[in-house]
């Protein structure tokens, strides 16, 4: 502390005691807002065989209809084949799915899978973060190409730009 002269009669005095109790001006807000984390979609995939599950559900199919299944398998030559699929939403806003933007890819060939009104199948569906839901759907493919991809000789897709997906 620095003592003043004051006039000429040689009166010192102290400067103003400072106000310890109140803290200085900050220059920054005491409560920051906090920042949204931006919206992220991502949709992690995974999928496995599931033609024996299709096969079971056909079995109790009527008569009529499992004879239907059959014939047009050796008329074509294209047979029905099933995959169990498996997508959790790994992001942070939640995801629209739809079992119709699965593809499945075998060599130079791609083709949709589809679902029939069973329990079974993997349904649209709102996906909330962290949330997962699975399914069985199925796809159409010569005789040759299923079995091989049965054999885990393919691959499979989820087809929406507005999603990062990852695949386990």
């Amino acid at each position: 502390m620095s003592l003043l002269a004051v006039g000429g009669c040689g009166k010192q005095t102290q400067p103003a005691p400072r106000n310890t109790d109140v803290d200085p001006p900050s220059t920054f807000p005491l409560s920051q807002p906090q920042q949204e984390a931006p919206a992220l979609a991502r949709l992690n995939f995974r999928w496995g065989d599931a033609t024996s599950e299709l096969i079971a559900i056909v079995q109790r199919l009527p008569p009529e209809d499992r004879l239907a299944v059959g014939l047009g398998a050796l008329a074509t030559g294209v047979d029905i084949y099933g995959a169990r699929v498996q997508l959790t939403n790994t992001g942070n806003v939640p995801l629209r799915i739809f079992p119709q933007n699965i593809l499945i890819h075998f060599g130079g060939e791609t083709t949709e899978v589809y679902t029939f009104p069973h329990q079974l199948f993997l349904r649209p569906t709102i996906l909330q973060p962290n949330d997962q839901v699975e399914g069985v759907v199925a796809y159409s493919a010569r005789m040759d190409i299923g079995a091989a991809i049965r054999l885990g000789s393919g691959e499979m897709s989820y087809r929406d730009p507005t999603i990062l997906v990852t695949y386990d």
